[in-house]
């Protein structure tokens, strides 16, 4: 399946503290439904936005998993602001679901 549209998530516990981010592709699917949702002047913004919602709990479980947290643990994803992604060793995420690829960053002490 190829992917499209990536964009790169802060991770956070309910505690505020930083634990890293979560690169998510999605599918070239996924991006054509967003593109017809959102409106014709949107900005990348608002599609990093979208991407970010339609994260599901299931998803971020595992993205909990990947950064040693509890699975149960409600932690908070907002879009990365900035010009540059973190780069990714795009042949290898480290898993794929709903037809997602993420890419774990955990962070660095």
């Amino acid at each position: 399946m190829p992917f499209v549209y990536k964009t790169e998530l802060r991770v956070y516990l309910p505690s505020g503290e930083s634990r890293g981010s979560v690169v998510v592709r999605i599918s070239e699917e996924e991006s054509r439904e967003l593109d017809a949702k959102l409106p014709p002047q949107s900005q990348w913004a608002e599609k990093d936005q979208a991407v970010c919602d339609g994260i599901t709990k299931e998803e971020r479980e595992q993205i909990a998993k990947y950064l040693g947290v509890e699975p149960w643990t409600e932690i908070r994803l907002e879009v990365k602001t900035g010009a540059f992604l973190s780069a990714v060793d795009e042949e290898h995420p480290w898993f794929v679901m709903n037809g997602k690829a993420f890419w774990i960053l955990p962070h660095q002490s």
